[in-house]
């Protein structure tokens, strides 16, 4: 039997992909970002040369455009930016009219992987006394609850890997906001599943999110979770709503917390909504004072970042900062808490993790949690 070949016109230019459109942007060392939000397509934005604009509390954010970034806290080399959108490509078959805007393009050797060197890797004995630490400081009465991070190094050069890794980052969680960035001498990654803020269809909405299970029919059911994880979760619902309350916000609806998924992992939530004609243009002083939640510092806030600052060795950058597009569609804003991400650097990357202390947390327990999380992010390296 003879097989039949399929006629190729070879005058017929071939379609060019979406990972085509993202190695270009960072081949050219163009400041963009292409991210995914859950049940959304896929939205890539590129800017044309420059610098990303600097973002600011003396700017209101609901009356600027592009895709914001902000770190847990500011530094010389960690600023708050902005991409600005001067092309924009939805979905995953870009037009080819694009790629050609693209070429022209100007990019700056300031953007890409930069050899910032590596930062501060602790290893198990010292987080375990970290926390320890942290333990005895919540027996004094210091505070609460405080959420210790930490980074593990991939001595790996994956920036061959980065556009497929985001790619299948897309097709893995589905139920989070998966990014890839390229500005200010940073290359990121990531998905996360939790909302700072967000603001569309007349509502302003946002969320607590705490604790982390696997993802088993068992740990579906909020029955399941301990004591010790639920107050975790309260202390962040508690200073959520109180929040919400010191702005006035007359409308606001609170739900019940529930087990709510994150890729292989579970966490507790409790889902927050008011209408969002009520912040007006109050929305920058509300991210100021909601960031960072105590799901990603503690709480009391302050006492909790002052003893974390004195603890922590290594600079936690834009890890547990926040980021998300701004009216790239019309009245439009969504900003996540920037969790389960990596930075992508020289011969080398960078995972950042972490998790909540309170008085009953075990060290050893806390290590496990996040060695879990480390390896789901760099499960989506490699098929």
């Amino acid at each position: 039997m003879r097989l039949r070949h399929s006629l190729v016109d070879p005058m017929k230019p071939i379609k060019k992909t979406l990972p085509q459109l993202l190695q270009l942007c960072l081949d050219k060392k163009l400041c963009f970002a292409s991210y995914r939000e859950p049940g959304c397509d896929i939205v890539t934005l590129a800017q044309d040369g420059g610098e990303p604009l600097r973002l600011s509390v003396d700017h209101e954010i609901s009356e600027q455009r592009g895709f914001a970034i902000a770190p847990f806290v500011e530094s010389d080399s960690c600023r708050p930016i902005l991409i600005s959108p001067d092309l924009i490509s939805v979905g995953d078959a870009p037009d080819e009219s694009l790629f050609a805007r693209l070429e022209q393009f100007g990019g700056n050797s300031l953007n890409g992987c930069g050899d910032i060197g590596e930062t501060y890797q602790c290893d198990h004995a010292e987080y375990l006394q970290e926390v320890d630490s942290l333990v005895t400081a919540i027996e004094a009465g210091r505070f609460a609850k405080a959420v210790l991070s930490r980074v593990e190094i991939i001595r790996d050069d994956i920036r061959e890997k980065v556009v497929a890794t985001y790619i299948r980052m897309c097709a893995r969680y589905p139920h989070s906001l998966v990014y890839i960035f390229q500005a200010d001498g940073h290359l990121w990654l990531g998905a996360t599943p939790e909302i700072l803020a967000s603001v569309g269809q007349g509502k302003l909405q946002t969320i607590a999110l705490a604790a982390t299970r696997k993802n088993t029919p068992e740990n579906q059911k909020f029955s399941a979770w301990s004591e010790k994880e639920r107050q975790e979760q309260q202390y962040v619902t508690d200073y959520i709503n109180d929040l919400l309350i010191s702005f006035d916000l007359k409308s606001v609806k609170r739900g019940l917390p529930y087990p709510r998924q994150a890729g292989n992992m579970l966490h507790l939530c409790t889902e927050f909504s008011c209408d969002s004609h009520e912040i007006g243009g109050k929305l920058s002083p509300l991210l100021q004072a909601l960031h960072p939640t105590p799901a990603v510092c503690g709480m009391p806030k302050e006492a909790a970042r002052t003893f974390l600052h004195g603890l922590e060795k290594h600079d936690r950058q834009y890890y547990s900062g926040f980021l998300g597009p701004v009216n790239i569609s019309p009245e439009q804003i969504s900003l996540y808490v920037n969790l389960r991400c990596m930075q992508v650097c020289r011969g080398y990357a960078q995972v950042y993790v972490g998790g909540g202390i309170t008085s009953d947390s075990v060290a050893e327990d806390e290590w496990t949690e996040t060695v879990l999380k480390t390896k789901t992010i760099l499960s989506a390296l490699d098929n």
